[in-house]
């Protein structure tokens, strides 16, 4: 009898310190997640520019030049700095310095722990998107995709984020037909699982209609692309980016069906709600900005689209 207790209990140790350390790996994954989410080459190459800029003025400063000269220097120097494309450095740098270390790194680090491991080979997948590295992102994808699937199953929503990811990289690198059958499975299975409103669920159904207006099937995607948003409308706060982005899409369908008159309102919401929540020189307040211009000039209204 003892031994048996003796072995429940150190069965019950074992288990405690397992769940601690699958706890702790978690973490782990969720602070690099973040950290890894907020790279932008955009903002670091701006800020690398400045920085050089500021060191430049500094070495200047440093060996006792004139402020005359100085500013001429500096003027040169700056010219000469914006002749390179300083997002494709920053780019670069990123790669070289975080993303391919942390490729490794999980390897080394995570061989034991597959949720673990898929997790952030998901995360580097979508960074590597989003920074327009296609290649090294479908690899990651790929084993983050099947990892999920081995291990939690297809129906499993880690499972089902990684598929809508594998359908938004499909769709980046010009292959509508896979990224059109990885949203619509996913959007099935999302919809057996977590239910017609969940948040997942609504984004799987505006990122299949968006694959089916890059096709050309704009008709076909009218529906899916307006029910996310009245989904969208009813579960998600009024000022959600991925609110915004449906307005705009389902904008951009009517639009694209002449319903200008549909159109010109929610083109009109999402400028009003860019401009606040981005700021008036975001790319996407712009684009906002054009697609209102190009609306009123299509529908014969050239003078009103002229400010915009």
């Amino acid at each position: 009898a003892l031994a048996l207790v003796g072995g429940a209990g150190a069965f019950a140790w074992q288990a405690r310190i397992a769940a601690q350390r699958a706890e702790e790996l978690a973490a782990v994954a969720a602070f690099q997640a973040e950290m890894l989410g907020q790279v932008d080459p955009t903002v670091a190459g701006r800020a690398l520019v400045a920085d050089l800029e500021q060191r430049f003025d500094a070495a200047l400063q440093g060996d006792g030049i004139a402020s005359d000269a100085r500013l001429t220097q500096r003027t040169t120097f700056s010219a000469q700095l914006a002749r390179l494309n300083a997002t494709d450095a920053a780019r670069e740098l990123i790669d070289a310095s975080l993303l391919r270390p942390a490729v490794a790194a999980i390897e080394r680090q995570f061989a034991d722990q597959p949720v673990v491991a898929a997790s952030l080979r998901q995360v580097l997948a979508t960074r590597y998107r989003t920074m327009g590295l296609y290649e090294p992102s479908a690899a990651l994808q790929a084993q983050a995709l099947d990892g999920r699937r081995g291990v939690l199953g297809p129906d499993h929503p880690d499972t089902l984020r990684s598929q809508l990811e594998a359908a938004e990289l499909a769709l980046a690198r010009a292959a509508p037909k896979d990224a059109e059958d990885l949203a619509r499975d996913a959007l099935a299975r999302l919809r057996r699982r977590l239910g017609a409103d969940d948040p997942m669920t609504l984004e799987a159904m505006n990122l299949l209609g968006v694959v089916l207006v890059t096709s050309g099937r704009v008709a076909e995607a009218e529906p899916l692309i307006g029910d996310a948003l009245t989904g969208r409308r009813r579960v998600l706060a009024a000022d959600d980016p991925d609110l915004v982005e449906s307005i705009s899409n389902f904008g951009y369908v009517v639009r694209m069906q002449n319903r200008f008159d549909e159109a010109e309102p929610l083109y009109r919401e999402v400028l009003v709600l860019r401009r606040r929540l981005l700021g008036p020189t975001h790319r996407d307040t712009i684009g906002s900005l054009s697609n209102l211009a190009a609306l009123l000039k299509a529908s014969g209204r050239a003078a009103e689209a002229v400010p915009y």
